[in-house]
């Protein structure tokens, strides 16, 4: 059994332990007697914070069947009726679906799909939409390699590893994905340079080693909006630079349909196209989509992007 499917099935577990507890405690319960409770009787081992974020919003959006749940007040919640049929509303099936998908494209357990959301006690996923899963690289969390970056980003522990021959010390924080690559998200402790916060590319980090008695203190906050406004894997946090595109009219609707370009905004709309504004960290993160709509765009600031681009393309068009 994957690591995967573990959790599935822990989840629904502890689902079922909440739901255990609020039998006990008819007139509501505070977060932090429920996780006090949870301790107590199953040795819940998670953070009072996980408790509400994850299994609490669950049972708010209506994810187990036959529960009513509701909150009483600010930190304080009931369940109301154990029988009532809570439907799923139709955008949080979709959410759902989606996660699924992600999942059985991971790890191919498409086989226990229906099993999953019938232990979930989901509704039937009955949506007219049909959504296609991206290529990704196929990650094996049961690796040895994987499961000890996992833990020691969850306790924030700090480790090391050796990465295309490079030993390497670092505060481990996300495994992220970029265009369907998989990285290590984490800082560099021995780089000396403000860039200290780097990506690393899963397949070639080697030789994990945790340090159980050292713990760094980023907060989940400030790695998640790091995260946020990161484009791919070559951002460079709190580092901006402004870029201003013209865009040509043939191609208007499909930028207006899709983010193409980090933080994209439109900021004048002309008979010839429209011209957009996009905020970067490094140039590598915008040329590329630049490219790829040769001969409908153009570069109008910074200058040194222009010259950049035109410079990729004689060393191209010598090449052919």
């Amino acid at each position: 059994m994957g690591t995967t499917e573990k959790r599935f099935i822990q989840m629904l577990k502890t689902l079922e332990q909440i739901i255990s507890i609020f039998k006990d405690y008819p007139n509501g319960l505070k977060t932090a007697k429920l996780y006090e409770e949870m301790r107590a009787r199953y040795g819940y081992n998670q953070t009072s914070k996980n408790l509400k974020v994850t299994y609490l919003s669950l049972l708010e959006a209506g994810a187990i069947k036959g529960v009513e749940f509701t909150t009483i007040s600010k930190g304080e919640y009931r369940v109301l009726d154990m029988r009532f049929d809570t439907a799923l509303a139709k955008e949080k099936k979709v959410y759902i679906k989606l996660a699924l998908e992600s999942v059985e494209n991971l790890e191919n357990i498409s086989k226990h799909h229906n099993e999953i959301c019938d232990a979930l006690h989901l509704n039937k996923l009955d949506i007219p939409f049909y959504i296609k899963p991206e290529n990704y690289q196929k990650l094996n969390t049961d690796e040895e390699e994987v499961s000890s970056l996992e833990e020691a980003i969850v306790y924030d522990y700090i480790i090391s590893f050796r990465y295309k021959g490079v030993a390497y010390h670092v505060e481990p924080y996300r495994l992220v994905n970029f265009d369907g690559i998989w990285y290590l998200y984490g800082r560099d402790i021995e780089e000396t340079q403000d860039n200290d916060h780097k990506t690393w590319i899963l397949e070639f980090i080697e030789d994990v080693e945790v340090f159980y008695s050292q713990k760094h203190n980023t907060s989940d906050e400030e790695i998640e909006e790091e995260l946020e406004n990161a484009h791919d894997a070559l951002f460079v946090p709190n580092q901006k630079v402004e870029v201003t595109l013209d865009i040509a009219s043939n191609i208007c609707d499909i930028i207006k349909l899709k983010e193409h370009f980090p933080n994209q905004q439109i900021i004048q709309e002309m008979d010839s196209g429209m011209r957009i504004k996009s905020t970067i960290s490094t140039f590598e993160e915008i040329i590329p989509e630049i490219k790829s709509f040769i001969p409908h765009i153009r570069v109008i600031s910074p200058k040194e992007l222009k010259e950049k681009i035109e410079e990729d393309i004689k060393q191209y068009l010598h090449y052919l």
